[in-house]
């Protein structure tokens, strides 16, 4: 008996793997097969080609992925006709002249994006994600760095559930941790230029010598002493005096390292913990790890951090969506199951640890805005010493108070509250619980 189910042809161009992830996402029955040109789709003896697919197959089983209302539609069929009209074929890879401004307009559009269309997951997204996973795979260290709220979105589909795996022929790697050291060819060039001056003006180094104007230089300083150096025992004085003044300096050397220390150590570990207020704006099961999230998460910054949480276990993914929560924003990044994570959600626990709740700041404190500790003042760290990290080293003295406040308790005993601008970051329950 014939198959009835539609027909996908596909070949390896970024237009048909956008379409396979269409009908991925979707559930879509499809028999895919591979053929010399395509995507079509053959369905009751009608065949629909190209893009047109995706939209076929988004009207019948996803809507909202064509926009949530006219104007979001209308703003997705724009990026569809832009991505057909202005990038085309990509499968020939980065053509750096023909492709960089039009990834720089997608750049620029989602630096306070998560997605292309009223924050939500749309064709515009796969279809532009798999069209341009080609030319992005061909990015360079540098252009990662300038196009970085384009790669960040990029990783985030290329990770998505369902999708990801259908959007590149392979995983694009990134590494935007490490400290971009750009080349420098007109250093060198200035300081060989500087050289050959410096050659050029040898000749005349002897006219210079023989003005009689720096040779009186140290002539008169000898004069102004004139008096004193008569003397034998201002000499002796004088010689004696330089030894003693370069021993001072010794000492004063040897004590300097030790005094910078000593002002370090003075800084409360609690002051050097960068926490802050910040809203989960998309989340999603990780791709590879069933016990975690993927969140992107606003913390007030040119774009949100990808953060990935342990948490599936015991927050649903309904109440993660647009939950306001404080992160610890210094931390080293850290790649977890091929995800990399920029931040930690903080959270109250059990002893146990067989119930977690998100630490919650008031809903009108203000995203962005750092965690205070009265009576504790300073600049937070850049990045926290994984060697000595002063997290796991007042971690300890964090809990949750009989008043659900997540709380810190000094060295003299005193009880200060995680305090923002609105008032005190709390959890739903677990009094006397840890934070973590």
């Amino acid at each position: 008996m014939e198959d009835q189910r539609p027909h996908l042809h596909v070949t390896n161009s970024p237009l048909s793997r956008a379409v396979t992830a269409v009908a991925r996402y979707c559930s879509f029955e499809v028999v895919v097969e591979n053929a010399a040109q395509g995507p079509a789709l053959s369905a009751s003896g009608k065949t629909v080609e190209g893009v047109e697919i995706a939209k076929h197959i988004a009207a019948q089983k996803q809507p909202a992925l064509l926009g949530a209302d006219a104007a979001a539609q209308k703003e997705v069929q724009g990026w569809l006709d832009w991505a057909e009209k202005e990038l085309g074929d990509t499968s020939g890879g980065l053509d750096k002249k023909k492709h960089y401004a039009k990834l720089g307009k997608l750049h620029q559009t989602l630096t306070d994006k998560v997605f292309l269309v009223a924050n939500s997951l749309s064709l515009a997204d796969i279809t532009l994600a798999a069209v341009t996973a080609p030319l992005i795979a061909g990015l360079d260290e540098r252009s990662q760095l300038g196009l970085f709220a384009l790669v960040r979105w990029f990783d985030f589909l290329q990770h998505y559930p369902t999708i990801g795996a259908a959007i590149a022929p392979e995983t694009v790697e990134f590494d935007l941790n490490a400290p971009f050291k750009p080349p420098q060819p007109a250093k060198p060039a200035q300081a060989g230029a500087e050289k050959k001056e410096e050659k050029g003006k040898q000749p005349q180094q002897p006219k210079e010598k023989q003005q009689p104007k720096e040779k009186e230089q140290p002539e008169k300083k000898s004069t102004e002493g004139e008096k004193e150096a008569a003397k034998p025992e201002a000499k002796g004085q004088a010689k004696q005096a330089q030894p003693k003044q370069a021993q001072q300096g010794k000492e004063q050397a040897k004590k300097a390292p030790k005094q910078a220390p000593a002002k370090k150590e003075d800084k409360a570990d609690i002051t050097r913990l960068d926490i802050r207020v910040g809203v989960i704006r998309s989340v999603s099961k990780h791709p590879s790890a069933q016990r975690l999230y993927v969140e992107q998460i606003d913390l007030g910054e040119d774009a949100p951090r990808q953060v990935v949480s342990g948490l599936v276990d015991f927050v649903p993914e309904n109440e993660m969506l647009n939950a306001k929560v404080i992160c610890l924003c210094n931390l080293k990044p850290a790649k977890m199951r091929d995800v990399m994570s920029h931040a930690m959600v903080l959270c109250g626990s059990n002893k146990e640890h067989t119930a977690v709740e998100l630490i919650k700041p008031p809903e009108d404190a203000k995203i962005g805005e750092h965690i205070v500790f009265a009576g504790y003042e300073g600049e937070p760290d850049e990045r926290l010493n994984p060697k000595r990290n002063p997290f796991q080293i007042v971690q300890p003295d964090l809990f949750i108070s009989d008043d659900l406040v997540a709380s810190f308790k000094d060295k003299s005993g005193k009880v200060i509250p995680f305090m923002t601008s609105a008032g005190p970051c709390k959890v739903k329950s677990l009094a006397g619980g840890n934070i973590a």
